[in-house]
């Protein structure tokens, strides 16, 4: 070996020993940087002349455990999940309060239950009266309060998803142009490992936000799907999306009918054409997006019910009244009957009416009441759903037509249930019921219009 050849082999050496310093040197200083893998050089053996071997550099390892980052990135998507859904019912427990302090709706329920009992020994004190309506409008009061604050956190859950768009666009964006950087350089060097932690940091932001499932071809590019399928990018991003709707009340609510729903969906449209609703076709299962639009649609407005029925439950206990009928004059009805005064009913309200003939148990019928009069009333027998109608003239005979023209586009034609009764109706079969709801006709308010 000539002493040429010897001064090139060890100048080799001190090139790759010199590049393996400033990796050690990189290492160290981004111990603690987000995103950042450690790298070591790749070496291989050159041949210098007849005799000896050189050593020469050929490209940059990225020291990271696929099937690791793999977990991570599916651990990571689970863990957002439960973090969102963790700190908004932390919130939730928040705006009911501890059932043991003051301001809350067991506390008000209690100071009323307290009012009442004590205008039950006091009927005519006018302090006890007072005592039951000041306690009455607390309790209304807390009770409105109660579903202002969980509206509140749907409308933040809405604004979450907002913001999460946001960021899985830019992301998106991102992979994209890198992925088409590495198609263009076609090297492993220290430049080109740093593009990869530069593209993982956005595939982790994604893992946040979403479950993905990503794929890597030979040119160290990457595609990413969605768990259900739909892919997000490649050389190309999609672009998601989302349509806010500002206030949130208990009467806002999703539906995967874009005609019904009165809040915002995901759309992702793909770079060549085609869109597609990720929130009706469930195609977000995992991460911060999943868990806002679980709480915004579900977890929330089940709150919301609760609420909704035990106030519900209190109107009723506190305004129903029961009234016994009276025999009906025969110039008003020309068979034998009993009278009913339903003089204080309003719209929306629902009156029960319950009788025994002298053979078959206790039944109870449903009337819908329209503007204070009778409009419509309903009695289930278990397999057929039967309407009545008396005297239907005015709005409660176009009320009765529309009726039967919807069921009759079903096949239902109305008849008369007997000739003993001086009244016109209706059977409807149990399938026909249940598809317009109807087998429980208590749970008509309105009348169907």
């Amino acid at each position: 070996m000539s002493l040429g050849q010897a001064l090139a082999t060890a100048m080799s050496g001190l090139r790759v020993t010199q590049a393996s310093l400033a990796l050690v040197s990189s290492n160290v200083a981004n111990a603690e940087s987000p995103g950042y893998v450690r790298k070591t050089l790749n070496q291989i053996t050159g041949v210098t002349g007849d005799y000896g071997s050189s050593v020469r550099i050929n490209g940059v390892n990225r020291e990271l455990d696929q099937y690791l980052q793999t977990q991570i990135r599916t651990e990571s998507s689970g863990a957002a999940f439960a973090d969102v859904r963790a700190t908004y019912l932390a919130n939730l427990q928040s705006v009911y309060g501890n059932p043991d302090s003051t301001g809350t709706i067991e506390d008000a329920f209690n100071k009323l239950t307290t009012a009442v009992q004590g205008l039950s020994t006091s009927p005519d004190s006018a302090s006890a009266r007072i005592g039951v309506v000041n306690a009455a409008q607390a309790l209304a009061q807390q009770l409105n309060a109660t579903t202002q604050g969980i509206q509140n956190l749907r409308a933040n859950a809405e604004t979450g998803i907002n913001d999460s768009i946001n960021v899985a666009n830019n992301a998106l964006k991102q992979i994209a142009l890198i992925n088409n950087q590495l198609q263009n350089n076609g090297r492993t060097d220290a430049a080109t490992a740093s593009l990869l932690d530069q593209r993982d940091q956005y595939i982790d932001q994604m893992s946040q936000l979403m479950d993905i499932r990503v794929v890597t071809n030979n040119l160290n590019q990457v595609t990413l799907f969605t768990n259900s399928g739909v892919q997000l990018v490649g050389t190309e991003a999609a672009r998601l999306a989302f349509n806010p709707q500002g206030t949130v009340t208990p009467n806002t609510l999703y539906d995967p009918d874009p005609l019904k729903s009165n809040l915002g969906t995901i759309i992702i449209d793909f770079p060549r054409g085609g869109s597609y609703d990720m929130v009706a076709t469930s195609s977000i299962r995992s991460g911060k997006l999943a868990a806002y639009l679980e709480l915004r649609d579900n977890s929330l407005v089940k709150a919301q019910a609760q609420i909704d029925q035990f106030a519900a439950s209190m109107s009723s206990a506190l305004s129903d009244q029961t009234t016994a009928g009276v025999a009906a004059p025969a110039s008003v009805l020309p068979q034998a009957g009993f009278d009913i005064d339903l003089a204080g009913l309003q719209a929306g309200n629902v009156a029960h009416i319950t009788y025994k003939d002298n053979i078959g148990p206790t039944e109870t019928v449903f009337p819908l009441v329209k503007d204070g009069t009778i409009d419509l009333y309903g009695e289930y027998t278990g397999t057929l759903l039967t309407f009545l109608k008396g005297q239907p003239t005015g709005d409660s005979k176009e009320t009765y037509d529309l009726l039967t023209t919807a069921l009759a586009e079903e096949g239902v034609v109305a008849t008369t249930p007997s000739s003993a009764q001086d009244v016109n109706g209706f059977y409807v079969t149990k399938e026909t019921a249940d598809k317009y709801n109807l087998v429980k006709v208590s749970d008509l308010k309105q009348p169907l219009e």
